[in-house]
């Protein structure tokens, strides 16, 4: 079943990184992502192994978490085994070809629009990139 999702919801979720969050009336009052830790140039391939497992774990339960509230309000419906499948595919296609310093320091753009949009038509999710309001 098809439902409005807003990709800055998502994408805000999805690129959170490590939880922290602080509110931002300048996204509609959406939570943006708060400062991140800066990646280190000489880090470890056991370290950013770790960071980008972490990453992705946080931010597609994030995106799951986000995507739910966003349907609670929207009074549409979808599995939650369709909202973790759409969350994973952009959570995994978001970070590919990146670099733990990219992705530590990744905001929302026209690539990230891009990958919501595909995976949300992959996964019969309509994703909103409107800002907000309903298509």
């Amino acid at each position: 079943m098809h439902v409005l999702v807003a990709l800055a919801a998502l994408l805000a979720a999805g690129l959170g990184g490590c939880g922290q969050r602080q509110q931002d009336t300048r996204n509609g009052g959406l939570p943006m992502p708060g400062p991140r830790p800066a990646a280190t140039a000489g880090a470890d391939t056991g370290s950013d192994q770790a960071f980008r497992q972490s990453y992705r774990t946080i931010n597609i339960e994030s995106c799951v978490r986000a995507g739910r509230t966003r349907v609670a309000k929207s009074g549409g419906a979808v599995s939650e085994n369709g909202l973790r499948l759409y969350c994973t595919c952009a959570v995994d296609r978001l970070m590919a070809d990146r670099s733990v310093a990219e992705l530590a320091r990744l905001q929302p753009g026209p690539r990230e629009a891009a990958i919501a949009e595909q995976c949300g038509r992959e996964h019969s999710i309509a994703i909103n990139t409107g800002g907000g309001g309903a298509r």
